[in-house]
């Protein structure tokens, strides 16, 4: 499995190095996913398979450039088919197709993600399967602003379950929010750049409110970083690590520190960020 695992991931930086050059970027910007640690010790070591929804996605982003509209959403059909992550992104990539193919995009889409999963889901005896939208993670491996998402549910609702529900919607329309509203210019090279990046933005708002923050997740913002190298997104991938302190913490039972993770993982990014923000032209 590690082996194929490890085949997915050369195939992926290879599409990535393609698809960098074709938007006039330096291939060797391909380093930042392929040489990550996160990914040799998540992805193939831990046989974590974001690594495959990856793939389809870089090469529905290779489709993107070339204006084949519909080719690209069943590419990115099969990557929501591998993780609902993707779903997230959809509002982005149909605003990014053609008015006149847009209707044939999302068909293709739906035919590559809804058959399959409608099938397995359903007619296989599989049941309803919505992956990291439903699972009821613990709260330290939340992202930052999950906790207080919940909390604030909580406090209104008597089923504590609804108040996760709810909280884990604000942060999916969040998401949706802003690949509905993330600007795109028009010259196919900028489109598909433009995409990228409202797509690395989208991913880094669920991760950071929505419940899902362990490690192999962040797999996902390691290609589209390539694109964007900017120092918040450099460092917040390089904080990374520090989850695993929380297993020091259980084995050496200390209490009272599990609030210093999340600090260490997404204090430095965040400040980075309000610097970059307040700096920009």
């Amino acid at each position: 499995l590690q082996a194929a695992l490890l085949a997915v991931h050369i195939a992926g930086v290879l599409v990535l190095a393609l698809l960098l050059s074709r938007l006039g970027f330096h291939p060797g910007l391909a380093a930042v996913y392929g040489w990550s640690p996160l990914v040799f010790k998540e992805l193939i070591n831990s046989a974590h398979y974001e690594g495959v929804a990856v793939l389809f996605v870089l090469c529905a982003a290779l489709s993107l450039s070339s204006r084949r509209f519909p080719l690209a959403m069943a590419l990115l059909g099969l990557a929501a088919g591998c993780d609902y992550l993707v779903l997230l992104l959809l509002p982005l990539w149909l605003r990014a197709t053609s008015r006149d193919r847009r209707l044939a995009a999302f068909t293709s889409f739906c035919l590559v993600f809804l058959l399959p999963h409608l099938y397995f889901s359903y007619v296989a005896g599989g049941g309803p399967a919505w992956g990291a939208f439903t699972r009821a993670f613990p709260g330290s491996l939340a992202g930052p602003g999950f906790p207080a998402l919940r909390g604030f549910f909580d406090s209104m609702l008597a089923d504590p379950l609804n108040g996760y529900r709810f909280a884990v919607a604000l942060a999916a329309a969040a998401g949706l929010a802003l690949a509905a509203l993330f600007p795109l210019r028009s010259a196919a090279e900028r489109i598909t750049a433009d995409v990228l990046g409202g797509s690395l933005s989208v991913l880094a708002l669920w991760l950071l409110l929505g419940p899902a923050a362990e490690p192999w997740r962040f797999c996902w913002l390691l290609p589209l970083v390539a694109l964007r190298p900017r120092a918040h997104w450099m460092v917040l991938l390089l904080m990374v690590p520090a989850y695993y302190l929380s297993f020091f913490l259980d084995y050496q039972q200390v209490e009272g520190m599990a609030y210093l993770i999340p600090l260490l993982q997404f204090g430095p990014f965040s400040v980075l960020l309000l610097a970059n923000t307040l700096t920009k032209d």
